[in-house]
């Protein structure tokens, strides 16, 4: 467990989202006295997630979430349902390959066009 002792006040962890990879985190940052902000979508059941990450734990208005993404240099999409995850990890795939594989860098990224 981390040891806090030493810290004056701790920040507050915003985690976009609340399956595996943000909810167990949280869950361990907040049993080692982070505030920790879930940012998840609307009607998803996190009463379990939000008593295991602690009394100071919860969750983060859509607004402030798209402005997290937004600071990390993200344009917030919902992309729908965890189904359509298949899609986006085509498109990891794929800059892993044209980024690493072909020698294009990692300084370049795919960008939602409106038309």
């Amino acid at each position: 467990m981390l040891d806090t002792s030493s810290m004056q006040s701790q920040p507050t962890v915003a985690i976009l989202g609340a399956g595996n990879v943000g909810g167990n985190p949280g869950v361990r940052l907040g049993a080692s006295g982070f505030v920790v902000k879930f940012g998840v979508r609307a009607g998803s059941d996190v009463k379990d997630l939000l008593s295991r990450a602690g009394a100071r734990a919860g969750l983060l208005s859509p607004q402030a979430a798209a402005a997290v993404a937004e600071a990390a240099g993200f344009t917030p999409v919902d992309s729908g349902p965890l189904r359509n995850a298949a899609v986006l990890e085509n498109l990891a795939i794929l800059w892993i390959h044209l980024a690493l594989r072909e020698g294009h860098g990692r300084s370049w990224a795919f960008k939602k066009v409106n038309r």
